[in-house]
């Protein structure tokens, strides 16, 4: 599997798609062994930061290989943490048997992709993996599908990488890339039923399906754990985490979480912050450098806007059940129509009224999510989730993205595998 970040983004609750389909995937009976190559860096930035992050450090586990350029180690379990399901105090762990899991981590993609094939199929050997299934994020290395011997070729395409801003340097390299892909794929995933529209324009029309994303409904749908902590006035007591998180923080709290990126619409969120005085406005996430001027010109002189910084996937639960109303202020442009952000499902499974600009999957919950195109609307709706909202309503989103598990999601995938070969 050629990931779309590294292995040890993971461990630090920086998750993704591609994290969650692995994981299902070491869940199943069919799958025996996992190489998993983390992202290949492209640029003298990206080989640094993977260099020190994953090959010289990288997560403490059995080393199976290791060179000047290159490391491969072993897991031998995932262990996942949650909170009880009661949601009394405690943690409840449990260990997924991660089986045959290797991480590989390398930056011989800039110094010559025959080198990374070359030492792919030794490490391939080394392991004797046989039956292979190659299945890739990753559109600026497409060779990689054809030049290793495999079964089957997946690629599972997440967002338009062409209409990304941070790769607008790469966009040549990327169109080449996707039109390898759509020639040479056994089977491609997409996100978006309008990434199944730009394969057509490629010349691709077989054996191309759209997968939503998903949601882990247990994780999200989680009471908020309960703490002993210090009163005031020194004696102990009890105090919801979410009360802890969110301190000094007035309710309504209209909240964001995710990267605050080029997607995200600032102006937006300055109009509903002016429009809602009385209310807070949360925003949970790191902020990239490329907006972060135009955060401090037109978000830091509101009062009633908070930002909290990046938050791991692990704690994420907590801060979305506190949220009165979750927002999805996304800028309305072409990169848009190519994504189906997770957090849609998370706000559901957490069972909250979610306010949120047109995209891709959000007809999949027309009667539950407050659909708005300009910001005067946006206020609006706010208004209107938080004045309708009930037990009801929070039970009914909840039991509508229980179809949308990850588990189902991957179930959907491997059945078209096998029906493919």
């Amino acid at each position: 599997m050629f990931n779309m970040s590294s292995y040890t983004d993971w461990e630090k609750g920086i998750v993704n798609r591609n994290y969650f389909v692995l994981h299902e995937l070491l869940k199943d009976s069919r799958v025996s062994k996992i190489l998993s190559v983390d992202f290949l860096p492209f640029t003298f930035k990206k080989v640094m930061k993977s260099y020190l992050q994953n090959v010289i450090r990288g997560p403490r586990e059995k080393v199976v290989y290791k060179d000047l350029t290159s490391r491969l180690i072993k897991l031998q379990t995932t262990q996942r943490t949650i909170p009880t399901s009661s949601g009394g105090a405690g943690q409840a762990s449990y260990k997924l048997q991660a089986k045959d899991l290797f991480v590989y981590s390398t930056i011989d993609s800039v110094i010559s992709q025959k080198r990374l094939t070359g030492k792919l199929e030794k490490i391939i050997k080394k392991l004797g993996l046989k039956n292979i299934l190659l299945w890739s994020y990753n559109p600026l290395y497409p060779n990689l599908l054809t030049d290793i011997e495999a079964s089957s070729r997946i690629f599972d395409t997440v967002d338009n990488w062409i209409e990304h801003p941070s790769y607008a340097k790469f966009k040549e390299s990327l169109k080449n890339g996707y039109k390898t892909i759509s020639e040479k794929a056994d089977l491609v995933f997409t996100v978006s039923e309008e990434l199944i529209n730009f394969y057509k324009n490629l010349g691709r029309e077989k054996d191309v399906y759209w997968i939503p994303n998903g949601v882990d409904v247990e994780h999200f749908n989680q009471q908020p754990i309960q703490r002993t902590i210090l009163t005031s006035s020194g004696g102990a007591g009890q105090a919801t985490n979410n009360q802890q998180l969110l301190k000094n923080v007035k309710h309504p709290v209209i909240g964001y979480i995710g990267t605050i990126e080029h997607r995200f619409d600032v102006s937006l969120v300055a109009s509903i912050a002016q429009k809602n005085p009385k209310k807070s406005v949360v925003l949970i996430g790191p902020i990239w450098k490329d907006v972060q001027e135009e955060i401090n010109k037109k978000l830091k002189k509101f009062p009633n806007i908070y930002f909290l910084g990046r938050k791991s996937y692990r704690d994420s639960p907590s801060y979305i059940h506190e949220f009165d109303v979750a927002i999805i202020p996304h800028k309305l442009d072409k990169f848009l129509a190519f994504t189906n952000p997770m957090k849609l499902y998370e706000y559901l499974a957490c069972g909250k009224p979610v306010v949120a600009t047109p995209g891709a999957g959000m007809e999949m919950f027309k009667d539950l999510v407050y659909i708005a195109k300009d910001p005067r609307e946006f206020s609006e709706k706010i208004n209107k989730a938080l004045k309708e909202d009930s037990l009801e309503l929070k039970e009914k989103r909840l039991e509508a993205v229980k179809k949308h598990s990850w588990k189902k999601r991957v179930e959907e995938m491997l059945k078209l595998i096998e029906e493919k070969f």
